[in-house]
């Protein structure tokens, strides 16, 4: 729809320069910085016009600008060397237009562009022994629009999430915790009587303990190396369950 407009307008404005039966080439740029759309109407007319390139294109953009029920959905109509036009879609035209789509009962955008593909898409993968945070949420929406965005054009999308129970990370806050435990000669039982908050703030304090104290004597070291194998192993199982269900045992 927006490609059709501004080739009505291109054709309209050289009509008035005197061309007969004016075409004009609209392409959208590979590069965004070379406009939402572009045309390289300057270069085509500039011998018919008998003028440079870039002179025509200025003089086309000029008119275009100009016609303000055109140029209100364009944040910036420029000519550019050696002899181009780059429009830029306004973002309040492009926020009417979503707005616009919300409420339409079409599917609009709909297409087979990807049909028979399978894509996988990972996104989110939280450490379990941190909180979520606004950057969880924001791989969470970019996550699933593309996901969204796949699915309308086709695709089978299958989502990703790992849920970071192995890993190097892991074994830092089993070490932490045991660590905590044993320099607060506390036990498991104390532990898993404590609020839901209270022992999510125990694994993170741990993960956090584990994580400082990463440069440790060798001995500890050895013992974290363990610990991750047997995390692997084990797919860690019921070994750090215990501070979200109160089971017994590290």
């Amino acid at each position: 729809m927006v490609k059709e407009a501004i080739k009505k307008q291109i054709t309209g404005v050289l009509s008035g320069l005197g061309i007969e039966n004016p075409s004009a080439s609209i392409e959208i740029p590979s590069d965004t910085e070379h406009g939402d759309y572009s045309s390289n109407v300057g270069l085509v007319y500039a011998k018919k016009l008998k003028k440079n390139p870039m002179e025509v294109a200025e003089r086309i953009a000029q008119l275009c600008r100009g016609k303000k029920s055109f140029a209100l959905a364009f944040g910036k109509i420029e000519a550019v060397r050696p002899g181009f036009i780059n429009f830029y879609l306004s973002k309040e035209y492009l926020i009417q237009e979503i707005e616009g789509a919300l409420k339409s009962q079409e599917k609009i955008g709909e297409g087979i562009a990807l049909k028979g593909k399978k894509i996988m898409v990972e996104f989110t993968d939280p450490n379990p022994f941190k909180e979520f945070h606004i950057g969880h949420l924001y791989s969470n929406t970019v996550g699933e629009s593309l996901c969204r965005l796949m699915e309308s054009q086709g695709a089978e999308v299958k989502r990703v999430c790992y849920q970071g129970d192995v890993g190097l990370h892991v074994a830092k806050a089993i070490w932490g915790m045991e660590e905590h435990i044993k320099n607060k000669k506390s036990n498991i039982k104390n532990i898993e009587e404590r609020s839901l908050d209270k022992r999510i703030q125990f694994l993170g304090e741990s993960y956090a303990y584990g994580e400082k104290n990463m440069k440790m004597m060798r001995r500890q070291r050895m013992k974290l190396l363990s610990l991750i194998k047997w995390c692997i192993q084990k797919k860690m199982g019921r070994y750090i369950s215990f501070t979200m269900r109160g089971e017994n045992g590290v």
